[in-house]
């Protein structure tokens, strides 16, 4: 399950309500970074048949059946700090993370 604080939600709200083409938001991983991974977040017109949807705080949010086993029990935060906005991902399953923190590594199972 991947879930959004009400400070996330409330932003993707914000970004969903310019374009009523999109249904939510898709969040996933790619192959990057020193670490291995980077998260992705995007917003989705249409959702893919294999998509695992997760509702919280009123937003849909989709990922891929592959990109889960990565992102399981993630928290997905938005932190508006004076000047500075950002999405942050809390992953419990995170073992390390690059000096800059664009990317993470999860344990080998």
């Amino acid at each position: 399950m991947i879930t959004l604080t009400e400070s996330a939600a409330n932003y993707i709200k914000t970004l969903l309500e310019k374009d009523p083409s999109n249904v939510g938001v898709k969040v996933g991983v790619k192959a990057a970074g020193c670490s291995g991974f980077s998260y992705t977040i995007n917003l989705i017109g249409q959702q893919e048949q294999s998509m695992k949807v997760f509702e919280c705080h009123g937003v849909r949010v989709f990922v891929d059946p592959s990109d889960l086993e990565y992102i399981k029990d993630t928290k997905v935060d938005y932190l508006n700090q004076g000047l500075n906005r950002r999405v942050v991902f809390i992953n419990p399953q995170e073992v390390a993370r690059c000096g800059c923190g664009e990317s993470f590594a999860v344990s080998d199972k």
